[in-house]
């Protein structure tokens, strides 16, 4: 074939190819619109978590294509009054423009589990800036049982087999303001090891005007509508899940020893003592010593207390009143609980007006805790800032001090004052 013929014969196969990829583009056009419309329901599946969100929305047909479903035997968990509370990693977040943030992180510490000096933590925090602050127990209790007796109202099913794609519809139609995951631990063996456990994970849609919440359960990939009663815990803040009593972290049989200092130039109260160092033991009625938890889970214990000041050392021999000071510590109480960076760096370079040191012993474990505490009520435990005491309240624990070390019977320790 001539050179002309190739080109002729090749320009002729360029056209067909044109055409028929012509057609072929058509017939693709023409199949993408009638899947469009026979498949409303699939909404941009690759739009990002969190993005083309609808607050607020109903579920009905007009907007969002899922079927209604039986809640008759529907149930979020496999909880059950025996074991509701144990829980590993549950977590509550908050979503907003893509980003999580957690507002709690708790565990269940089975007792099998529960070091000595921890006998008394029932819920241990992951997130090591709130470490030494205790989750508060009825508020874990309270958020596990609601979610263990949540119901229905009504219950959807999306027409996708595709649980991702699921997730990213809810998603897009009703907006996800928390999540909530965890690991349910339904059985442990006599070591405390669970043996059988089940991961759940809800995303949660804003409250609506009737307050009501829409719930997506990833492992079912059903949409539940809850009433708001089941998920106030939602609204707490993170300050809110704590115990703002900071002193009742640790039970008194455990403390071995206490260091107390004043900072010159504060008033030290009526005995003007400045550095005080208590040591504490336990024995029975007949002197023999105890071990804590024999003191903790046992009964007629008797305390001895020594105070080494001033170059001596007295027997405390008012315990009852040791114990009035003792309890005005576990009666202090923060305010506002503020894990405040800032905050904790501008006090970290300052004396504190009073600053106690507890080391705690349980068998062959070891733990001191230093509380850095100012008057003006900020209060910094192992260096971490916390927040504050009410007004006076520092001022009052300094002039306890003195009370508790004087012998004249008017010196009187209120511990609620």
């Amino acid at each position: 074939m001539s050179c002309l013929s190739q080109l002729i014969f090749i320009r002729g196969s360029m056209k067909r190819t044109k055409l028929i990829l012509a057609v072929i583009s058509l017939l693709l056009v023409s199949c993408i619109l009638l899947s469009c419309k026979n498949d409303t329901y699939i909404k941009d599946i690759t739009t990002d978590f969190q993005s083309e969100t609808t607050v607020g929305s109903t579920a009905t047909d007009d907007n969002i294509a899922f079927e209604e479903i039986s809640n008759d035997t529907y149930r979020f968990t496999n909880m059950t009054e025996d074991n509701y509370f144990d829980v590993t990693d549950f977590t509550v977040s908050t979503t907003a423009a893509g980003k999580t943030t957690p507002i709690v992180e708790f565990s269940f510490i089975p007792s099998e589990m529960r070091s000595g000096i921890d006998v008394l933590l029932v819920f241990a925090h992951s997130n090591t800036r709130f470490k030494q602050l205790k989750i508060y127990s009825y508020y874990a209790d309270q958020c596990l049982d609601s979610i263990m007796n949540m119901k229905a109202i009504k219950l959807w099913r999306y027409n996708v087999d595709d649980k991702a794609v699921a997730c990213k519809k809810f998603s897009a139609q009703f907006g996800v303001n928390n999540c909530i995951e965890f690991t349910h631990n339904e059985k442990r063996d006599n070591k405390g090891v669970s043996k059988n456990k089940t991961d759940y994970c809800f995303l949660i849609s804003p409250l609506t005007a009737e307050d009501t919440y829409y719930v997506y359960d990833q492992n079912t990939a059903i949409v539940a509508e809850v009433d708001g009663e089941y998920l106030t815990f939602l609204s707490y803040s993170s300050e809110e899940w704590y115990d703002p009593a900071v002193f009742m972290r640790h039970h008194i049989a455990l403390v071995k020893r206490m260091e107390i200092y004043i900072k010159d130039g504060t008033d030290a109260g009526v005995c003007g003592v400045r550095q005080l160092m208590l040591e504490h033991s336990n024995t029975d009625a007949n002197g023999n010593p105890l071990e804590p938890h024999e003191v903790i889970y046992g009964s007629g214990a008797v305390l001895h207390v020594s105070a080494q000041y001033n170059n001596g050392t007295q027997v405390i021999e008012d315990i009852p009143k040791y114990r009035k000071f003792y309890q005005s510590l576990l009666y202090s109480s923060l305010e506002a609980i503020d894990i405040s960076e800032e905050r904790q760096a501008y006090l970290n370079g300052r004396t504190p007006d009073l600053q106690l040191i507890i080391h705690l012993e349980c068998g062959r474990e070891h733990e001191t805790i230093k509380y850095n505490m100012f008057a003006d009520g900020s209060v910094v435990i192992n260096s971490i800032y916390v927040g504050k005491f009410s007004d006076g309240r520092v001022d009052k624990l300094i002039e306890d001090v003195g009370l508790m070390l004087s012998n004249n019977a008017a010196d009187v320790i209120v511990p609620y004052a």
